[in-house]
């Protein structure tokens, strides 16, 4: 009995995809777009970014500090075009500037480049 009820539930699975509209993993996972910079200054007050030999911290005058694998992380950001636009230094070693739309839940933030439409950067959000 208990088989046949779960293949009777499994024959639903194709008509839900195909009369329920998809919607972005980002989305469905309670994610939203910040639009602005005082948007992006609310949300982070307080807090850093981090992924694996990596944190660093924005601040309300436009710069950008943290460490990468225990080496100094030093630059500057700003919001342009709906994007955040950082350029970081390692150490010596200049990354270059790259923009991207930030997206956020409690958690996590994901910085995707190219308008969106590049590979996106996750991070681990922290408290200070």
């Amino acid at each position: 009995m208990l088989l046949r009820t779960c293949l009777f539930l499994l024959s639903f699975i194709p008509l839900a995809t195909l009369v329920l509209p998809p919607v972005p993993q980002a989305q469905a996972e309670g994610f939203f777009t910040m639009k602005d910079r005082e948007d992006f200054l609310l949300q982070m007050s307080g807090k850093y970014i981090s992924q694996t030999g990596l944190w660093m911290r924005f601040d309300d005058l436009g710069q950008v500090k943290g460490r990468v694998w225990g080496r100094p992380l030093l630059g500057n950001w700003e919001w342009r075009d709906g994007q955040l636009c950082k350029r970081v230094f390692y150490g010596t070693i200049d990354q270059g500037e790259t923009c991207g739309i930030v997206r956020s839940s409690g958690a996590t933030l994901y910085i995707v480049p190219d308008k969106g439409r590049g590979e996106r950067e996750r991070y681990s959000i922290g408290m200070d």
